[in-house]
């Protein structure tokens, strides 16, 4: 096929598509930026000419609009071409003049993706352009432009080793997501980037739970490239958690569904990637180093094949896992020469962070191996100060701690506050609920102490029968009392005349009758007297006092009996 006919193959390719996009009709802002949304993402995944790019903007009348501009700019920055900025600073312009939100919203994240790459690599202009995206967004409720907003900045956070930053990022998109009905988004893909965030926070129970999740979502939908990439990360957390042997078999069964996506060679070469560096990590945990360095070299290989400019961490770790199974090996000057392969990879082209870290770690330590002293000085000073800098952005970077509440926009708002409503309701109910037991438990508290009331008076009654018993047998006594006074007023006058008719021994009578009047009047007559007196108040004091006035009698009546037991002895007796 001669390069015109390819040419003109790929125009008519790219009217069919579109006129199949065309066929989306923009009856409401929505859809127009749906159909943007969908243009932008072709692009990025195809490589298309710039004819393909003029039909597109032509068939779809965005000439003249700003999206032609931003359109523009996004291909250029695909293609790696930083002329793309001065297209997306006109459609920025454009955006304000005409107050088009939707177009400057696009626009700013477009510059954020821009500032973002390696021949920009611009990291505080590109979180700049992200967050006024994600103010806009919020303001205009623009659910896509919120959640592209949080994943961009979360990249921009992990690329920097703040992995703390990015996990709230990633936090704050699924608050969003879970607060908002209609929002569409890859759960898979938050899954993912939240599981990696995990990983490198060395979590790697938390990231496993993550990567099984996101399995068997791809596995009910049935999307086999995300089925391989979920394995091949459960691989990678099992190899962190030493679990070796369970790694190798988790990348075993990704190897196993490889034919499946054979027809689709970028995807697949895109998968091999990282696959073959966590086989050759597997491989070196189990101390095979020769099929390790081979797993590790088919890892650059496929990097090389895919994007010679890309994959830089990617490359980084296979070169140090190169390195380190050199060193196990008993190779010291071949585990340098392939770290030197890194230094000049990250001489050539800009390097994160946190891999530029590791790199200068593992370069300090090879050149002291080598007695390379000043190399290796310099190399771990660099280390230092680039751990420093990644420690510091994690403390000092405060645009994370805004007050998410106060970015939600109306709906979201009166969505919570019918939520609490709801909750208040609910409250309300449990308190009644509450007041309902309560009241039974009353209810039954009252019954039982009605029946406590109950058998005390019937003990009080009990005691009031003793005590009118007691105070009959108190009478009796009291008759027998007057019986005994009258047979002793008898006897005395037996006395008297005994006493007449026996002279001698009348002084003896006599005495034996003074005593017995002593008696008498003052032995006998005061538990009688205090028998009369208690009688007298009984009924005039409180039933609580009549208990001890009971008690007070009975002793009196036990000590009238003691007297007059005691006379009648005497009198025996004399």
């Amino acid at each position: 096929m001669t390069p015109y006919a390819m040419k003109g193959t790929l125009i008519l390719l790219a009217i069919t598509i579109c006129e199949s996009i065309a066929q989306i009709k923009p009856a409401q802002p929505g859809d127009f930026i749906n159909r943007i949304d969908t243009i932008i993402n072709y692009i990025e995944s195809n490589k298309i000419s710039e004819e393909v790019l003029n039909t597109i903007l032509s068939e779809n009348n965005l000439k003249s609009t700003g999206y032609d501009h931003l359109i523009t700019g996004s291909f250029l920055t695909a293609s790696g071409d930083s002329d793309g900025l001065s297209h997306l600073e006109t459609a920025e312009d454009m955006a304000r003049a005409k107050s088009d939100s939707l177009l400057l919203i696009k626009t700013l994240i477009q510059k954020g993706v821009l500032y973002s790459k390696p021949f920009y690599r611009n990291n505080d202009s590109s979180r700049s352009y992200f967050n006024k995206a994600l103010d806009l967004s919020i303001d205009f409720q623009y659910d896509k432009g919120i959640t592209d907003s949080y994943e961009f900045l979360a990249f921009l956070a992990m690329r920097e080793g703040a992995f703390f930053i990015a996990l709230e990022y990633l936090h704050s998109l699924q608050r969003y997501i879970d607060d908002s009905d209609n929002v569409s988004y890859d759960r898979g893909a938050l899954l993912n980037n939240t599981g990696h965030v995990y990983m490198k926070l060395n979590l790697p129970n938390e990231a496993l739970k993550l990567f099984i999740e996101d399995y068997q979502l791809s596995k009910v939908a049935g999307e086999v490239d995300d089925q391989i990439i979920s394995l091949i990360n459960q691989a990678d957390a099992n190899l962190q958690l030493e679990n070796n042997t369970l790694s190798l078999e988790l990348l075993k069964q990704a190897e196993n569904l490889f034919p499946l996506i054979a027809d689709a060679p970028k995807q697949l070469t895109s998968i091999e990637i990282p696959y073959y560096e966590i086989l050759g990590r597997s491989k070196a945990a189990n101390h095979n180093y020769t099929e390790a360095i081979a797993d590790f070299n088919t890892s650059l290989e496929k990097s090389d094949f895919k994007n010679p400019k890309g994959n830089i961490g990617n490359r980084i770790r296979c070169f140090i896992g190169i390195s380190e199974a050199y060193l196990q090996m008993q190779d010291t000057l071949k585990a340098h020469q392939v770290l030197l392969r890194g230094e000049k990879l990250d001489k050539e082209l800009k390097v994160a962070l946190l891999t530029k870290a590791v790199l200068y770690k593992h370069l300090a330590q090879s050149y002291n191996r080598i007695n390379d002293y000043h190399n290796a000085t310099i190399f771990y000073e660099n280390y230092l100060s680039l751990h420093k800098q990644i420690y510091d952005q994690q403390l000092t970077v405060d645009y994370v701690f805004r007050d998410i509440n106060q970015r939600l926009s109306q709906t979201q708002m009166e969505k919570k506050l019918a939520l609490e409503e709801a909750k208040i309701e609910k409250q309300q109910k449990f308190i009644w609920v509450l007041i309902g037991l309560f009241s039974i438990i009353v209810t039954i508290l009252m019954l039982i102490q009605y029946k406590k009331t109950k058998i005390y008076s019937q003990e009080i009654s009990n005691k009031n029968q003793l005590l009118q018993t007691q105070y009959e047998l108190l009478e009796k006594n009291a008759n027998v009392l007057a019986e005994t006074n009258r047979k002793i007023t008898l006897l005395n006058k037996d006395l008297e005349l005994k006493a007449e008719q026996d002279s001698l021994t009348i002084k003896d009578k006599n005495e034996v009758i003074d005593t017995y009047a002593f008696m008498n009047a003052h032995k006998l007559r005061s538990p009688v007297a205090s028998i009369k007196g208690i009688v007298n108040i009984y009924s005039h004091v409180p039933e609580q006092e009549q208990k001890e006035l009971i008690n007070y009698l009975e002793k009196e009546i036990d000590r009238l009996d003691d007297v007059v037991r005691g006379i009648q002895t005497y009198l025996n007796n004399n």
